[in-house]
């Protein structure tokens, strides 16, 4: 092999050869030659029957997903449906055991005409009762002796205020019941009038405003007058 002479130039096939290997590196990939770049820009496109094929198989996987949504949608209706109709089924069976004690209390009334026994049966009965109620979050509104609240109460009469403070239950005329946080029916009651009540929840902060203050108009206050 020659050895190369000082300031001699190295061949133009070299230099391209010794910069196309230089680029490569520089970019962490094999040099690309002429070669495939054709074959790049030369690549077939693809046949309008594969194009063809390829949107059947699409819009066919649409239609069966479509169908399977209206199925579920269908079935969700009618899970919806069926817990609606049976949703106090439970509820009911434990009311039936209740019914069946009344009706032995009134069958043993008849038999023996004895009262004291029958008004013992109906006592019976109404403890079963609100026990049954009581599995199923409903519970009695308490009023006698509190603070008259709109939103739990309802003012069927009024009396004069003598020791209890104006605003005070001081009869229920009616019970209410809540079920869970909701009120079922508030509780009728008669309330000492000759002042006004404590605002309902007396443990908010001045600068809220009550429902009442908002504009709500609680039941039974429009005909309660205290002061």
């Amino acid at each position: 092999m020659r050895a190369e002479q000082p300031g001699e130039e190295q061949a133009p096939e070299e230099v391209e050869t010794s910069n196309g290997a230089q680029a490569a590196a520089e970019r962490g990939g094999e040099p690309v030659g002429p070669a495939e770049d054709v074959a790049e820009s030369e690549r077939p496109e693809t046949p309008p029957g594969a194009v063809a094929q390829e949107h059947g198989r699409l819009f066919e996987r649409l239609q069966r997903v479509s169908a399977e949504l209206e199925n579920y949608r269908k079935r969700v209706d009618r899970e919806r449906e069926q817990w609606r109709r049976y949703a106090l089924e439970n509820f009911l069976k434990d009311l039936l055991a209740t019914i069946d004690s009344l009706e032995r209390a009134i069958q043993a009334a008849r038999q023996s005409g004895d009262l004291e026994g029958l008004l013992a049966g109906l006592e019976l009965i109404d403890r079963e009762l609100h026990q049954t109620l009581e599995r199923h979050g409903v519970q009695p509104i308490e009023a006698l002796g509190q603070t008259f609240d709109p939103f739990a109460h309802e003012a069927v009469e009024t009396e004069p205020a003598g020791e209890e403070a104006p605003g005070t239950v001081t009869a229920v005329l009616q019970r209410g019941y809540r079920l869970h946080d909701r009120v079922l029916r508030p509780s009728g009651v008669r309330v000492a009038q000759g002042g006004e009540p404590e605002s309902r929840g007396s443990g908010t902060s001045s600068g809220e405003a009550s429902p009442a203050e908002e504009g709500a108009v609680p039941r039974g206050a429009a005909e309660l007058d205290i002061t």
